[in-house]
């Protein structure tokens, strides 16, 4: 019995890795795909970015509403089926991706002109979207089948295909539209969305291809076989509508950034036109590009290594719901680690805020266009990471209506400030109201989690002094280091390659030996 549980956990050990491999690999060939990506748009590159971002703000709530509920109850139903049941099973869930991705297709597209709002540069952006739209669904039945079955390596490596043949077919058709047909930039992010729907096709596959070879099992996708109403898989699937309509709260908390980006987009442009008539439109197009998705493109990387390491105690926190002294351990435990990660990481991009900005998305206009953006963006990350450990760690627990209150407070606090803060601050205003929003959700689930788990006792405030003393540190010894090697360097993107790379360097170097020197690492790793 001991050695069958020693053998799950370290399939669930290996699992976790393989996700978190695949979750950091592919957050970095999306940031890294900007470099050359940029370089071939040159001044025009802020523009296609903007119309990228906007495509895909709108393009992630309809995947969203798309695949609701179909990769869990996948996962659930395929690790307590066997044979004809779960072939059976997984037929109707396939035939019922295609129906929800070509539903949600159409919709899609029939509202992309209403959703563009003026926008005609938009329209075909999201028209080029609707084919990942209708395939997307298909594939995440694909990966729920596989996320069953714990094959977690065969899930990570899925999604590394995907994103890297996504990111060579939208560089070799931004070669091929600018350098041999001599299109325009609009073109270019037409290809680049529509890349989309080629690396979600690449994934799916690569997921038949093992699926098929697959010497444990051969399903039959669409086989012609009846269903008879008495079989126990007639009563497993009267359960697969519970299922989607339970995971709707899930996807509303996985994708609350998405609302985010939604509330900035639908209203920073007719604010700023209220409030700044003199802005001309392709400004308001630069700024809004700058803030909601260059700097945040860059700042999910933050999010996403923070929240890869912590979620690891995710798993720990819901196998020990039930024991009240465990589970404010194993919170404290998340709550530390995120800390420990996430405090360094939003300082050195804060210092370092216009050699990385240039290296991605080089310098067109002055420092006070961007660096100001990259660097309040950097102190957003510590909020989104926390907001969303916080959501992650009440879901384990079972109170995931806390954390739909506690979004929709955020939410709502983000849209009632947002006025007042662009009049403030037109180019940051709509970023600090949500840094507004985030401290809200933040806070609220904080003082629930405190005054029923008290983890307050378990979060000590020396670890807490170390862990900011030795930030700090790092992060003063990071800002002299760039500023004297700025003084020998040009704002070109080869030229801030040098600073940001040692700088970075210096600082790793640092917080690691603080955090060897205070204590911090052995207890973040072994404790």
């Amino acid at each position: 019995m001991r050695f069958k549980k020693n053998i799950i956990t370290g399939e669930l050990a290996k699992g976790t890795s393989w996700l978190t491999l695949g979750n950091v690999v592919s957050r970095l060939l999306g940031a890294i795909y900007v470099i050359p990506w940029t370089l071939m748009l040159g001044i025009l590159s802020l523009q296609a970015n903007t119309l990228f971002g906007k495509g895909y703000n709108v393009y992630q709530l309809f995947l969203m509403m798309s695949t609701v509920g179909l990769p869990s109850a996948v996962a659930k139903y395929t690790s307590v089926l066997v044979g004809k049941e779960k072939d059976l099973f997984l037929e109707k869930a396939f035939q019922l991706s295609l129906f929800s991705g070509l539903l949600f297709g159409v919709i899609f597209w029939i509202l992309a002109p209403i959703l563009a709002v003026g926008d005609i540069n938009l329209i075909p952006v999201l028209h080029s979207l609707v084919p990942a739209v209708i395939i997307f669904p298909f594939l995440s039945v694909l990966r729920g089948k596989f996320q069953g079955q714990l094959d977690m390596e065969i899930l990570a490596k899925s999604d590394i295909i995907e994103q890297l043949i996504r990111i060579v077919y939208m560089l070799l058709s931004a070669f091929s539209i600018l350098d041999i047909f001599h299109g325009n930039w609009v073109n270019v992010v037409i290809q680049s969305t529509f890349a989309a729907f080629i690396g979600a096709l690449a994934a799916i596959i690569y997921l038949l291809y093992k699926l098929y070879f697959s010497r444990s099992e051969q399903i039959h996708l669409f086989s012609k076989s009846k269903l008879s109403k008495n079989s126990s898989f007639a009563n497993s699937f009267k359960s697969f509508l519970p299922i989607v309509k339970q995971s709707i709260p899930f996807v509303f908390i996985g994708g609350f950034l998405t609302f985010y980006q939604w509330i900035d987009q639908y209203t920073f442009f007719p604010l700023m036109r209220i409030f700044y008539p003199d802005f001309p439109q392709i400004q308001l197009e630069d700024i809004f590009g700058r803030f909601n998705f260059n700097a945040n493109k860059l700042i999910m990387l933050i999010v996403s290594l923070a929240m890869s390491v912590a979620s690891t105690i995710l798993p720990i926190i819901s196998k020990n719901s039930s024991n009240l002294k465990e589970t404010r351990n194993s919170i404290a435990r998340g709550i530390k680690m995120l800390i420990a990660i996430i405090s360094p990481s939003a300082l050195i991009m804060y210092a370092l805020a216009k050699p990385i900005y240039i290296i991605f998305y080089g310098k067109y206009g002055s420092l006070q266009d961007f660096v100001p953006i990259v660097q309040v963006s950097a102190l957003l990350s510590v909020f989104m990471s926390s907001a969303m450990l916080l959501a992650m760690i009440l879901q384990g627990i079972g109170k995931t209506r806390v954390v739909i209150k506690a979004i929709i407070y955020g939410i709502i606090f983000k849209i009632l400030f947002q006025p007042f803060l662009i009049i403030a601050f037109p180019m940051l205003g709509a970023m600090m109201a949500t840094f507004v929003g985030l401290i809200v959700s933040t806070v609220t689930m904080f003082v629930f989690i405190e005054i029923n788990y008290h983890v307050s006792q378990d979060v000590e405030a020396g670890f807490l002094c170390s862990t900011f003393v030795s930030s700090i540190i790092m992060f003063a010894l990071v800002c002299i280091s760039d500023y004297f090697i700025q003084l020998f360097v040009s704002d070109s993107r080869i030229g801030q390659f040098l600073p940001c790379l040692i700088s970075s360097l210096i600082g790793l170097f640092i917080i690691i030996k603080c955090y060897k020197t205070n204590g911090i690492l052995d207890e973040i790793l072994t404790k």
